[in-house]
């Protein structure tokens, strides 16, 4: 690793507006949209030869997280499994409420750290795992988090995984994420996706409702649950990627179907179009792991082809949202799609309940559509709902050449972002990849493949991720 220049820098040896001439990060002077050439190494893909892949395993390629403390938690890990091997959990704080307290001005700010959390979680953690913890180097409200803090985690993780010995690799859980909860299902939808389907190891979120200074807080009951599950995964030898909530009430979630209905309630978080993976509010159900996606694509993955290989996204999503609303002129929702910044690609028309949309305001979607050349897709609201109505305005709405997807929108937006990584411009591959493709299990329970010519199926896999989006050379661990 360079030592010249502090971590932040830019190859070009230029200090990021975000931290200060002492280092310190300000969050909220963060802009994915300032140039920034990473100082790690960089690879390409075939599809998309003309664009650079940051190095998962290269701690060069880190924008916010300090490598240094990264390496810190690493080596903590490696002595404590020396000195008594036992299970090892691999912290990772951003904020959020779980991490947060009243500060002397009144306001409620993220500024607890884990091992304050861990102590107050109990002895029995403290006296069964070996943990390390890291984070970001000011922790933000999870209103703050952007898709290129994400990515540092996703790097952090794919190193310590790359880099950790043998005897640890033996007693090691997974990591956990702790994490705000009002974008806690997008967030982790993003680490999942950029993982991949070839998991090699277990990723949980932990969140909560409440502070630990509340006396009815639900962050002991969450924290000590996510790390249970952990330890259930590891006992049966699966992976997966989740978001605990709702303590003894809730359960793990899939990150991509997760729906967060209350900013009071304990079970903070539905998940309608996907079971829990782990279901905590019956002693029965809580026994039984339920991961389909996993259990089926471990039927066809293919042991050499199929191996685990982040992709590193950054930046800002290429798709937008446009959702039904009454009395909206059809001209505003041209103007509106024409005037998007020119790295958008498509549009997803968030209909009305049946999958109706006013008429003569598809019509006006589609001309901004048209005239930039987007794709249009359309997602029903309701995580259940379905897409194959015959009311006359949604097959109208089909007719004008929208897309029907079922995943829930924030699934189909960082799926959208990885798959124009992987195949560049070749829409057909995109737009066949979002209806026919369970990549990393964000398809819910009622998705049907959609029906594929001879040529797209023979080069879209039904399940986990493309194939094109892992290098063929090794990349190296740095340091």
């Amino acid at each position: 690793m360079s030592e010249q220049l502090p971590y932040y820098c830019t190859k070009e040896g230029i200090q990021p507006p975000w931290f200060n001439k002492k280092g310190h990060f300000d969050p909220k002077r963060y802009d994915a949209s300032i140039p920034f050439t990473p100082r790690g190494t960089t690879y390409s893909l075939p599809l998309n030869p003309n664009k650079q892949f940051e190095n998962p395993y290269d701690l060069d390629n880190l924008r916010i997280i300090d490598p240094a403390e990264v390496q810190r938690a690493l080596r903590e890990l490696e002595e404590a499994n020396v000195v008594q091997p036992r299970p090892s959990v691999c912290v990772l704080a951003t904020g959020g409420t779980i991490a947060s307290a009243m500060s002397k001005e009144g306001e409620l700010v993220a500024s607890v750290d884990i091992q304050t959390i861990f102590d107050f979680v109990g002895r029995f953690y403290r006296l069964t795992y070996n943990y390390a913890a890291f984070s970001f180097p000011q922790l933000i409200d999870s209103s703050q988090m952007k898709l290129d803090y994400d990515s540092d985690m996703v790097i952090a993780m794919s190193y310590i995984w790359k880099k950790m010995s043998p005897p640890l690799r033996k007693n090691f859980r997974g990591f956990l994420l702790t994490h705000g909860t009002d974008t806690y299902g997008p967030s982790l939808t993003r680490v999942s996706q950029m993982l991949g389907s070839n998991l090699d190891f277990s990723v949980g979120g932990v969140c909560a409702q409440e502070t630990i200074e509340f006396s009815f807080t639900d962050v002991a009951d969450n924290v000590g649950r996510a790390v249970a599950t952990l330890e259930r995964l590891y006992e049966v030898g699966r992976k997966a990627v989740y978001g605990y909530a709702g303590g003894s009430a809730g359960g793990a979630y899939t990150p991509s179907g997760m729906l967060k209905i209350s900013d009071t309630d304990v079970l903070a978080f539905s998940s309608p179009a996907m079971d829990l993976i782990i279901d905590a509010s019956n002693t029965h159900r809580a026994r039984v792991i339920n991961l389909p996606f996993f259990d089926s694509y471990s039927l066809v993955k293919h042991p050499q082809l199929d191996t685990f290989h982040p992709l590193i996204l950054r930046g800002f999503v290429n798709s937008r949202i446009i959702e039904a609303q009454m009395d909206i002129p059809p001209d505003e929702y041209t103007k509106s799609i024409v005037g998007l910044d020119e790295n958008v690609i498509a549009v997803i028309a968030k209909t009305y309940g049946s999958f109706t949309f006013d008429e003569s305001q598809v019509d006006g979607i589609v001309r901004g559509v048209k005239e930039r050349n987007m794709v249009l897709f359309a997602t029903n609201p309701f995580p259940t709902g379905s897409i194959e109505h015959r009311y006359s305005p949604a097959l109208y709405l089909m007719k004008s050449g929208a897309i029907p997807l079922h995943m829930m929108p924030h699934a189909a937006a960082v799926k959208l972002l990885y798959l124009e990584a992987v195949f560049g411009g070749n829409k057909e591959l995109i737009e066949a990849s979002m209806t026919s493709n369970n990549q990393v299990g964000e398809q819910p329970k009622i998705w049907e493949p959609r029906p594929l010519s001879e040529n797209l199926f023979a080069r879209i896999r039904s399940m986990g991720q493309p194939r094109e989006s892992i290098p063929e050379q090794e990349l190296e661990v740095n340091p």
